[in-house]
Formats: C-alpha cells, structure tokens, sequence
C-alpha cells in the first residue's frame, strides 16, 4: 500500500473511531466541528510522522496505550496511531477506549517475538539450533556416528494472511494459523520487523499496511587483514586464547592434588564486518550468531557451536560492524581445515551470512598474584591439595601439606595501628604465566575473587599460639580482632604472621562459575608501613626498651608458661608493648 493510501486509511481509521453522537438531537455544527479539529490532529501526526521516516527517522519502537499504538522514532518523537472503530458486539475494550485493544508483536533482543511486551514459544530468528547427540555403540563395539545437529526453527509474519510462516533452516516448510493480526473488526495490529513496521485494522477491515524506516541491510562480508598460517583462510586480527583447566574441590587425583577439568572458557576477539550498503540501518542490538563448518565436506552442514556472540558488544557505523565473540575450544576439530566460521547477522527474520574464515586458540594457565609489585606480579603460596570441607584447613594441611610454614617470608604487611584494615581485593588478580601478562590484558573477563580465614595457622612455640586469633576478616577486609585482644590490642599483635586462602573464579562461556586458582596470603603485623610483599629479614633488631623474657625472673617465668596464650598476648604483650619478635628473641 503506497503512502497516499496509508494517509487516506488513517484517516478514515480516525473517522471510524469517532464518537457517534453527532446522530442525535445535538448541535451537529458543534459535532463537525469536534471531528474536523481531531481530524486535523491525527492528519498532521501522520505527516509528521512520515516527513521523520522521510528525513531519515528509524523506527526503534512500538507499543500499546489506552488509545492504540504509539510508534517511537530514533529521534525520540513518539506518534500514537488510534484505535480502529468500534467492534461488532460495540462493547468497551479492556483498555476502556471503543473497539478491541491494540496487539503489538516485537522481536525481542533474545530473538523470541513478544506480544504485548510478554514472551511467547516463538522464535523470531534462526540462532541457537542444538547438536544432535552422539550415536550409540554399534553391534561391533565401535563407536556409532554423531546425531544431525538439531534444526533451526523460526517464525516471520505474513502480511497477507495474517500470521505467522515457519521456517526451518532458512526455508519456508509451512504457513500457520498462529494469528498475529487481530480477528475481530476494529482490532489494529501491528509487527515490528526489523525497519519494517507492519499496520493491520487502519480502516476497519483486516487489510495491511507496511511502513519501512531505513535502508535494508544487503550483504555481510569479513573485513581480512591477517591470513592463517594453517589454511588459505583470513582469520581474526588477535588471537584466541582459552584457559586450560578449572579445579574443584569435588574433584582430587589418588595423591589428593587438584584434578585439572577441562572447560570452555576463552577471552573476547573483535571480529570486522562490512555491512552492505554503508547505509544499511541496523538496530541498536543485533541479533548475531555464528555458524562453523569443514573445508572439505558439504555434506556435513552448518552447525553454531564454535564461536560464541556477545550480545549487546557491538559497534554499527558507517557501514562498519565489530563484534566481540569467544571460542568453545572443546568444539575445535583436529584439522585446521575443519574450523572455519562465518558471521549471520538477523535483520528482523531476514538472516544475512558473511563469508568463512579460520580460527583457533591456544591454552593458557593462570595463577593469582599481588598486581601492585613494584617489578613485576609477585606470586602468593599456592593450594595445590583439595580440601573435602572446612574442618580439613588445619595447620598442619596449611604448613605440611601445602608447604606454607612459620619460616616462609609473608607476602603482604599490614600496620597494627590501620584502622581502614588490609583490603586484600587491591593485592589480587590473575596472571598468565605463558603469556607474561594478565589475563585482563588479554580480554579474558568474568574474574572474582573469595577470601576465608583458616581457623588456625599455629606458631611454634611452646604454647601453639593460633596467628588467627589476631585478625578478623569481612568482605575481604583484614582487621584486628579488637574483641580478642582486649584494650591494648595493637602491639600483641605486632609480629604475627596470619594467613588468609583465596579462591580465583571465572565464568565460563556458559556463564557458570569455575575456580581456576587457589592460594594462600601470608601477612605479617607490622609497627611501621613497609612495602607490600617484604622479603624475610635476616636478623631482627631489638628495640632499645625490650624486656628480654629470658632476663624476667625465675618465678615470673614459670607463671608466665603456665599461663593461657591468650592471656599472654592481652597481659604481657599488650600490657608492656611487647611484641611476638621480641618475646621470642
């Protein structure tokens, strides 16, 4: 329907949704008067509209009120088109205006087409078909073939049936009776299609009306700027990491080590796309996907289980479109020649492939570090062995086990007079080791970080004294244990040496939270600022006022060992100034 004819049919629309009154005993001069005025009204809001379109406009969204639909442009001007005239039985609408309310179908940014703003079972685009299983064993005992990938099904409006095509794979298979166009008179109806914005009920009957805002993209095509060593393919400007394993505690090797689990995880790579023509007009979000396949088979067919697209990580300008994707190493085939991907990008229901090219990834490792180093990421005391629950963080598991003892340097200081505590968040991140550089730096992304405080790290001196007493930890803060010590509790403190675990997490591809390192955080209290990650001192100077334990007399001695370590921290210690260095020298 040509735009003439779409002005005439709203206005004849807005005719028909007018009051009837004007048929009674009223002042009829008044009535036309009325409909003249809100005639001129919905003609100059349609010519409004239709110069935006005209001048460049998109469409960017549509939706219901109590008067009909409201059409919003890219300029952020909204139009309301009216409600159709009254319906057969001439009762109300739900919406309290005359005729039966507006429906509106959108293609949301999970490519599923909405009703009303409400999610329904069918798909607007063709992303997301799932692999088949694998075949079971044949007779012979060798392995049977993979199952087909699982199809693609989605579903596109027909403007002139009134509902909805089902497409399989790209190919129309059937027209439905799932009606998106109102089936009574007066409904208005409307399904916003990519640029195409399709109007049923304008003039009371069941004819349609498209309105297209913007240039229909035409073609996809990769923007190559590094060729593949491997086969005669472009392939992306960076390089495709993915991490090597994840650990879990669930999961131990017979020697009680972490088992290394193999998981999809990889960091994001732009990938340059021309859109043709330049002035091809895209929605803010995409819906975009990947489809893979061999080199030297057809016969296989498409499958989408290689690249993985971050939605809503893309960047549309003049004729240019970045996206960011990841890699599924798992789904990386043996030959180079069997990982070639192309782009499709969705423009409404209508898909648009671009051309192939190669990809791979190379694994890496990563370990949690203190970033803040002054030469270069200093590395903390690694937790190698499995803990089966909380009880099993003993002291021994800590020192013997993990090898963490009373004589390695601490790795973080921590002034016993910081009332702010040690915010252990600022002295960690993940670091790959063979690639020299954070994993950030590589666009690995989803880190987080867990810190606990062990029940004991046990000294060895006469008494056990337990180092955790000393500190409390919330929200990955380190604080004096104020409550433990009593009222002088800075200088008991000084000289302990607590430890605090950390687990490293990453989200997958997937999105579920993996562990993927696990270490241990030695900070000693100190009584002046020192720089963080200290070396182990040589020798300890003593203070000028030090009392030597050795230099107390006999009888306070034997007292003093009788004593709770407790009570020796808050009585000696904090009593006099003493610190845990001092007393043991």
């Amino acid at each position: 329907m040509n735009k003439g004819y779409l002005k005439i049919a709203l206005l004849s629309m807005m005719c028909a949704s007018m009051s009837t009154s004007f048929t009674s005993c009223k002042d009829y001069d008044d009535d036309i008067d009325n409909l003249q005025t809100q005639v001129n009204a919905i003609k100059a809001s349609v010519e409004q509209l239709q110069a935006k379109i005209d001048a460049g406009a998109v469409i960017t969204g549509v939706t219901t009120n109590a008067d009909g639909i409201v059409v919003t442009l890219s300029d952020g001007k909204s139009y309301t088109i009216t409600n159709g005239k009254d319906g057969a039985n001439g009762t109300n609408g739900t919406d309290g205006v005359n005729g039966k309310d507006a429906d509106v179908w959108t293609i949301g940014t999970d490519g599923y087409w909405y009703k009303n703003g409400q999610k329904t079972e069918y798909r607007a685009v063709g992303l997301n078909g799932t692999d088949g299983t694998n075949g079971t064993n044949g007779t012979d005992g060798t392995n049977g073939t993979d199952g087909k990938d699982g199809e693609t099904i989605y579903y596109v409006p027909n403007a002139e049936t009134g509902c909805f095509d089902k497409y399989i794979d790209g190919k129309k298979v059937e027209s439905t009776n799932i009606s998106w166009r109102a089936n009574v008179e007066g409904g208005l109806s409307a399904v916003l299609d990519g640029t195409n914005l399709i109007i049923s009920g304008l003039d009371g009957d069941q004819k349609s009306v498209t309105i297209n805002s913007g240039t229909p993209m035409g073609s996809v095509a990769f923007i190559p700027s590094v060729m593949s060593s491997q086969v005669a393919y472009p392939t992306t400007d960076e390089p495709f990491y993915n991490l090597a394993y994840y650990i879990d505690d669930a999961e131990a090797t017979t020697t009680k080590t972490f088992k290394h689990l193999t998981f999809d995880k990889s960091n994001a790579v732009k990938l340059h796309y021309r859109i043709n023509p330049t002035e091809a007009t895209l929605p803010e979000t995409l819906n975009v996907g990947f489809i893979n396949r061999a080199v030297t088979s057809r016969a296989t067919g498409d499958m989408n289980n290689l690249l993985v697209n971050i939605a809503g990580d893309q960047i549309y300008s003049a004729g240019e479109l970045t996206l960011s994707a990841l890699i599924n190493p798992s789904k990386l085939a043996a030959s180079p020649k069997n990982n070639i991907v192309a782009a499709q990008v969705w423009a409404g229901t209508s898909p648009y492939t671009s051309d192939y090219i190669a990809v791979s990834s190379k694994a890496v490792e990563a370990v949690i570090v203190n970033p803040t180093a002054a030469t270069q990421p200093a590395t903390y005391y690694a937790r190698n062995y499995v803990l089966a629950n909380a009880a099993a963080e003993t002291s021994d598991f800590i020192q013997k086990t993990c090898g963490v003892t009373l004589d390695k340097a601490a790795n973080l200081t921590f002034k016993y007079d910081d009332a702010n505590g040690l915010n252990l968040y600022d002295y960690v991140d993940l670091y790959c080791t063979t690639e020299s550089c954070m994993l950030s730096k590589l666009n690995f992304s989803g880190m987080s970080y867990e810190f606990s405080l062990p029940a004991e790290y046990k000294a060895a001196d006469a008494q056990n004294t337990n180092q955790q007493w000393f500190v409390t930890l919330t929200d990955g803060v380190l604080t004096l244990n104020a409550k433990n010590l009593g009222d002088k509790p800075n200088t008991a403190a000084i000289g302990r040496t607590p430890v605090v675990r950390v687990d490293a997490f990453i989200t997958d591809n997937a999105g579920v939270k993996r562990m993927v390192a696990s270490s241990y955080i030695k900070v000693q209290i100190t009584r002046e600022t020192q720089q963080q990650n200290p070396q182990p001192d040589k020798a300890i100077v003593m203070p000028e006022k030090t009392i030597k334990y050795s230099q107390l007399t006999k009888d306070y001695q034997t007292f003093g060992m009788q004593m709770p370590w407790t009570d020796v921290n808050t009585k000696i210690y904090g009593a006099v100034g003493l610190t845990s260095t001092n007393l043991w020298s």
